[in-house]
């Protein structure tokens, strides 16, 4: 009569655990059957350009793309592809257009069509084998004005950590330009911290965009991520 009571007993310490795994099992399915959560719509602008270079490991683009009216100049930069076929038919020097996607994070190309063939273009981006710098190569000294007006070059920064960012200031895209100087005032701080490291290092900020983004229009930038207006962008 021993075993009848011992099933029982065991019954009874069972349920609570097939109870606790009955709920676990109804949250997984609940869960499983939740929608995905879709993509921020964004603002959406029509798109028009000509293919630089095409980054298929990247999944994207570099686009010498026409003004995107009522958001930014024109301009050649990289994108994200919505859709992973382009990466297989788009080649350097095709015209495209498509829809410019901005969410508050990111940005992406959508419902891109090829409306030419360009093939090769010799001007896209390439390596000439013999021309190409390769880790450890000297940079070139080369010459810049800084936010005060005054000339400087890369050689007075040797013996310094030197990091550089390339920038313009009328870049709109999130996860660009804006992204990279915020990045570049959070190491600035944290640097500071450190007072013989801060001496040891240097960050720089070009522009690509000089005709617009003169020393003043520098200065001003520089001081809204930085909060300082002496010293070097």
């Amino acid at each position: 009569m021993a075993q009848p009571t011992s099933l029982k007993t065991s019954g009874i310490r069972l349920r609570p655990l097939l109870a606790g795994v009955a709920f676990l099992l109804s949250l997984l399915l609940l869960n499983g059957c939740q929608p995905r959560q879709e993509e921020p719509p964004g603002q959406r602008y029509d798109f028009k350009g000509k293919v630089v270079s095409v980054d298929k490991a990247a999944k994207r683009v570099t686009v010498a793309h026409d003004e995107v009216k009522g958001y930014m100049d024109a301009m050649t930069m990289p994108f994200a592809l919505k859709d992973d076929w382009a990466f297989e038919v788009l080649a350097p020097g095709d015209m495209i257009t498509a829809t410019l996607v901005v969410s508050n994070s990111s940005t992406r190309l959508e419902d891109l069509v090829i409306t030419q063939e360009g093939g090769t273009d010799p001007n896209a981006d390439k390596t000439e084998g013999s021309s190409a710098t390769r880790p450890g190569d000297a940079v070139p000294d080369y010459g810049l004005l800084n936010q005060d007006g005054q000339p400087i070059h890369l050689g007075q920064y040797q013996g310094k950590v030197l990091l550089l960012t390339f920038i313009y200031t009328r870049c709109p895209l999130p996860e660009y330009c804006t992204l990279m100087s915020n990045n570049f005032a959070v190491i600035d701080k944290e640097l500071e911290k450190t007072p013989a490291l801060y001496e040891r290092t240097h960050l720089l900020s070009i522009s690509f965009d000089p005709e617009y983004d003169t020393p003043k229009v520098l200065r001003s930038y520089g001081a809204a991520h930085t909060g300082k207006f002496a010293g070097e962008t």
